[in-house]
């Protein structure tokens, strides 16, 4: 489980450091460089925690417990 909520802490902490990083340029580049890097980091960890899912991992194996079978 610390992966997959390393990936989702990855985009949660990305909005305020991309703010931070947006004060010290031009303002006509303030909101392209947070949109443009949110979007970014969005992407980039929505990547990685589908793979993580997806894979043949530990996650995969406890979800499959739960999942009805037809006998």
């Amino acid at each position: 489980m610390t992966w997959f909520s390393s990936y989702g802490s990855l985009y949660m902490i990305s909005f305020p450091i991309l703010v931070i990083i947006g004060y010290w340029l031009v303002p006509y580049m303030r909101y392209k460089v947070v949109k443009i890097g949110n979007l970014f980091f969005l992407i980039i960890s929505l990547f990685f925690m589908t793979k993580l899912l997806i894979s043949k991992s530990i996650y995969t194996k406890v979800s499959s417990v739960f999942l009805p079978t037809i006998f």
